[in-house]
């Protein structure tokens, strides 16, 4: 389903019902990295919450630069969109990054944090030069040459 925030219209998947997870996905990936996980907690008792960042999968965007601040504001509006006050997140990768950010300036609606693969200082000079080459490689030839690399 699409949700209408500022700047974005976002796509999540919401299964099931119960304590409210959000699980972030990690560059270049969507929600789907998430599928086993997305299944088993659904059926396991809780509402899980995927979704497209802004700029990936089914999320439309209307700039094309962004920050993890504008990351993290979207999860925070999302949750609102939601009816969610407080919730367990899982962060991969970029994600994680992303989780960091919530825990940082949305504290008090975190009750869990999960990272996975992930680190907590900003990428080095040649990590953020391997990073916008994937980008480029995303722009000009799709998702599967940057997911191979």
């Amino acid at each position: 389903m699409k949700y209408n925030i500022p700047g974005c219209s976002l796509f999540a998947r919401v299964e099931g019902e119960g304590e409210p997870v959000i699980l972030i996905h990690g560059f270049p990936l969507t929600h789907e990295m998430w599928e086993p996980q997305i299944k088993l907690l659904a059926s396991s008792g809780y509402k899980v919450i995927a979704p497209d960042l802004r700029g990936f999968g089914d999320s439309l965007v209307e700039i094309s630069e962004w920050t993890l601040d504008d990351f993290a504001n979207d999860i925070i509006k999302l949750a609102d969109n939601l009816n969610v006050q407080k919730f367990t997140v899982a962060g991969m990768s970029m994600g994680g990054y992303i989780t960091f950010n919530l825990l940082d300036r949305f504290s008090g609606r975190i009750s869990r944090a999960i990272l996975v693969a992930t680190k907590a200082q900003a990428d080095d000079e040649q990590a953020k030069n391997r990073r916008n080459e994937l980008i480029q490689t995303a722009r000009t030839s799709g998702k599967t040459p940057v997911i191979e690399a």
